[in-house]
């Protein structure tokens, strides 16, 4: 039988990542806090994605419990988003957002802004 355990292990973070910054908040809080990790909306952002994409996978392979788990976790996506700004905003470990007044001018994001970030988050088409 096939299976998917590579990418399940790529997603430990027991084990060592480069440039998988954040991921061990992540696995716990539901998203990389922005006073632990920079980048923090964008990390948080991949990595549920990336949880998405080993769910489809299993879902391929017929592993229905890795599915419900990555699917599960794919949606961490929206504990980066602020109702009241309508933008994905970084948190701090607290959980309090800290949304700039410039979305534009930010430290958060990759290559991108707050107004680039939250659009391409269509991860609910399980």
């Amino acid at each position: 039988m096939v299976t998917c355990s590579g990418l399940v292990q790529a997603m430990d973070p027991d084990l060592p990542h480069a440039g998988r910054g954040g991921l061990k908040e992540y696995m716990i809080d539901g998203y990389c806090p922005s006073d632990v990790v920079g980048s923090s909306v964008s990390l948080t952002l991949a990595y549920a994605y990336d949880d998405w994409a080993v769910g489809q996978v299993a879902k391929h392979l017929g592993n229905s419990s890795d599915v419900l788990y990555f699917h599960n976790r794919s949606m961490n996506y929206r504990n980066v988003w602020n109702k009241e700004h309508k933008l994905m905003c970084p948190r701090n470990s607290s959980g309090d957002f800290s949304c700039p007044r410039d979305p534009y001018l930010n430290n958060w994001v990759i290559e991108g802004t707050a107004y680039t970030e939250g659009p391409h988050c269509t991860l609910n088409g399980y």
